[in-house]
Parts: structure tokens; sequence; C-alpha cells
């Protein structure tokens, strides 16, 4: 009832500790067609998804369900046929 009231006041906003706001970053951004910037990513966290996601990457390249389109990481078809799969492998535990 009080969110109805003032759906803007700040103690009803919820703020994600720093790793699910990173996956769920991964999450939005590769369920997009333009997917997820390098730079942006940093930007928001200070840190490179190319090292904290490294072995995720490499395994998901390696396997042809993601690829680079210059500054961002996006899905392939074969990665959008098993998105779910794929977005797993973003999950820090």
């Amino acid at each position: 009832d009080q969110y109805k009231e003032d759906p803007g006041k700040k103690e009803n906003i919820k703020k994600l500790p720093l790793k699910e706001q990173m996956e769920e970053t991964m999450f939005l951004g590769l369920r997009m067609e333009k997917g997820v910037s390098r730079i942006r990513f940093y930007e928001r966290f200070a840190v490179d998804l190319k090292e904290i996601y490294e072995n995720s990457l490499n395994k998901l390249e390696q396997g042809g369900f993601i690829k680079w389109r210059g500054d961002f990481l996006v899905l392939t078809k074969r990665g959008v046929d098993v998105s779910n799969q794929v977005l797993a492998q973003f999950l820090f535990d």
C-alpha cells in the first residue's frame, strides 16, 4: 500500500549487490540484439568483463554461442537457440 501512495519513494527501491547487478547486466544485454558493451560494463562496474568472465567467454566463443561485434558481446544464432543455458554461464555462484 505504501508503494501505491508514493512509488518513487527511496525506501521502496532495493539496490542489488554488485555481483547481481553484473549478472542482470549480462542477462538483459545479451537478450537485446545490440548485446553488452564492454566499455559500458567497465564504466559501470570498473572491471573488464573479459577478465571476470574469461572462462565462460572462452568456452561460449569456442562453442559458437557468442561473438564480439566491435565493442559488443552478442549471442549468435546458435546462442539464441539455447539462450537460457548460455546466460546461466554468467551467474557467479
